[in-house]
């Protein structure tokens, strides 16, 4: 049962994507997440424990920005944070996870860009982001434009989005693809490449707090990481979807800052740029 504090143009939302569910016939109601998560008690949630400050193990604990913005929509749903489980997932299964039902959502520094878009969902942003470049500090340079030279290897994840990005920005530059985030990481510390791609929040954080690296700046124009749900589920996305309006514009706006200024130590875009998410 949820029991709803707060209410704003966004919740009025959220009730009617839950009227639309006690309207249905058993039958439809079975078709859409929400009804299943709000039967079954508590909300699966795929994650990454690989990439801070959204998501690694710490003392054995699951933590980072992504675990806690997924626990305050398990206290939207439930009015306890608890009411959660978290599924560590390789990037390579998220889109597997959702689609098959493992997790009823997956949070884990996942950017919107079109190619996914055939794949799953997205809710809108709830973080800004994109794909910054994050250096060693002894290339000789902090100029993303010098970048663009043959003597440069770049660490990137086989993606079609940083294979375009590449091809447009800096195409004279040499690509390394690795399978994951720490593996392109060991590869510039090691010395195999000089710089890799890397979300725009990680890279502040990465080069703030390990020594020998340097966030030379976004290669391209800015997007949202999002949370990301199996395809045809009009309710449960809309339920998720009005939440991260919550977060980001309403209701839930000072939960949500106080989690963004405890990872990033800044505060979150003011609820006003928010809602045209110009921010």
């Amino acid at each position: 049962m949820i029991k709803i504090k707060h209410v704003s143009y966004v919740w009025a939302a959220i009730l009617v994507a839950l009227a639309v569910i006690v309207a249905s016939p058993v039958s439809a109601q079975q078709e859409s997440k929400l009804y299943e998560v709000l039967k079954r008690g508590k909300v699966i949630v795929g994650v990454t424990s690989e990439v801070p400050p959204f998501g690694s193990i710490d003392n054995g604990k699951l933590v980072g920005f992504d675990i806690d913005i997924a626990k305050l929509i398990a206290k939207a749903l439930f009015e306890d944070e608890n009411k959660i489980e978290f599924k560590k997932l390789a990037f390579s299964a998220r889109w597997s996870a959702v689609g098959t039902g493992e997790v009823d959502f997956g949070i884990m520094v996942t950017t919107i860009w079109p190619d996914r878009l055939g794949r799953v969902t997205f809710t809108r942003g709830y973080i800004r982001s994109g794909l910054a470049v994050l250096a060693r500090d002894d290339i000789g340079t902090s100029n993303i434009a010098d970048l663009n030279d043959q003597k440069y290897t770049f660490a990137i994840l086989d993606t079609p989005s940083e294979h375009k990005l590449m091809d447009a920005k800096l195409p004279k530059a040499k690509t390394l693809v690795l399978s994951s985030e720490a593996d392109m990481l060991t590869a510039v510390r090691t010395g195999r490449a000089h710089a890799l791609l890397i979300d725009t929040p990680v890279a502040a954080w990465r080069a703030k707090n390990l020594p020998g690296l340097q966030n030379v700046g976004i290669l391209g124009s800015s997007t949202q990481n999002a949370i990301f749900l199996r395809q045809n589920d009009f309710q449960w996305w809309y339920y998720l979807d009005a939440l991260v309006a919550e977060m980001r514009c309403a209701s839930l706006y000072n939960d949500y800052k106080a989690i963004y200024n405890k990872w990033f130590e800044v505060d979150p875009p003011s609820p006003e740029k928010c809602i045209a998410f110009k921010d």
